[in-house]
């Protein structure tokens, strides 16, 4: 007899530094099933991925202690945490810190407001990063 029970959804650090943006983005992941870690600071973003190793990581490159560029290097320079689907999720960034957002080990960088669609389409993505 074998079970087939359904895999469960992938951890999702999230981290902005605007308290509104947060919950509504976690609401979302909540409500889609993502089990949800978030804060609005770079270094607690960086003490909950190497606590907890999430699949994803949904920041904006703005923060506060610890930009969400320096979180996703770190994510990409420690195995333990690698490989996880790192998105950036900006109000505001040029053709330069776009630039470096992909130096960074950003994947995909998605601009505010509106990018809660194509967020919900990225993240399936992060299982098969994972395999």
């Amino acid at each position: 007899m074998s079970s087939s029970s359904p895999s469960p959804s992938p951890l999702v650090l999230l981290a902005d530094s605007d308290h509104d943006t947060v919950a509504a983005h976690a609401l979302l992941l909540e409500a889609a099933g993502y089990s949800v870690l978030s804060c609005t600071d770079g270094k607690e973003a960086m003490a909950l991925a190497r606590s907890h190793r999430p699949a994803v990581f949904i920041g904006d490159v703005r923060l506060s202690q610890a930009s969400g560029m320096d979180v996703c290097r770190a994510l990409r320079e420690h195995a333990r945490t690698d490989p996880v689907l790192c998105i950036a999720v900006t109000g505001w960034l040029t053709a330069e810190g776009a630039a470096e957002a992909k130096t960074a080990g950003f994947d995909h960088i998605l601009m505010k407001p509106d990018c809660q669609e194509s967020l919900m389409k990225l993240l399936p993505s992060a299982q098969q990063k994972r395999s």
